[in-house]
């Protein structure tokens, strides 16, 4: 009936086919084309190969470098916003329960005391920190993983662990962190 107002003199089949078929089919079609087209390089890893687009294919092999070299298989890690696919690629657990660390992933409402009482209890051999903004979730200066969210997370970290490398890629930095060597030394700033 609303329609029959909207259109009195009727609305063609053909039309409506059209418009369904290029909204349901077409766009997906094209829009699933043009992301599995980019531009791909081959990650091989203890695990099996995959595919990566290019410009994020030197920030993943810098990262299952530096894994590789900090940790042993079945060391828990701990990668900072995202790491689910370090995680198996490198056959690490995760430290936490979580895989990710971004704001709209940590839905239990833990506090950091709580995520901290469960980390340090048996803390990851490693730490992967990718300093990338979260604008989307907190827009303005602050808006990064320590200083948006999980800021006492954040400070544990870096009181706890040591740089063992950090690296500039696409405009942000990736902190690689192992555990601290009990000799007193004074606890890191956090960046």
């Amino acid at each position: 009936p609303r329609l029959q107002r909207l259109f009195p003199h009727g609305l063609p089949r053909e039309v409506l086919s059209a418009v369904l078929i290029f909204a349901f089919v077409l766009y997906p079609l094209v829009r699933s084309t043009y992301v599995w087209s980019q531009q791909t390089e081959a990650i091989h890893s203890e695990r099996g190969s995959i595919r990566v687009m290019s410009v994020e294919a030197g920030k993943v092999r810098l990262i299952l470098e530096q894994i590789r070299q900090n940790s042993a298989r079945k060391d828990k890690i701990l990668l900072i916003p995202w790491g689910a696919m370090y995680y198996f690629l490198t056959d690490r657990p995760p430290a936490d329960r979580y895989l990710t660390y971004a704001p709209w992933e940590l839905l239990d409402d833990s506090s950091d005391t709580e995520r901290l009482s469960r980390i340090s209890q048996d803390p990851p051999r490693l730490i992967i920190i990718d300093d990338v903004p979260q604008t989307v979730y907190f827009p303005g200066p602050k808006n990064r993983f320590g200083e948006a969210y999980c800021e006492e997370f954040n400070r544990w970290i870096w009181q706890n662990y040591v740089p063992v490398r950090s690296a500039e890629n696409q405009g942000r930095t990736l902190h690689f962190l192992i555990p601290r060597p009990r000799t007193g030394l004074p606890a890191n700033p956090a960046p």
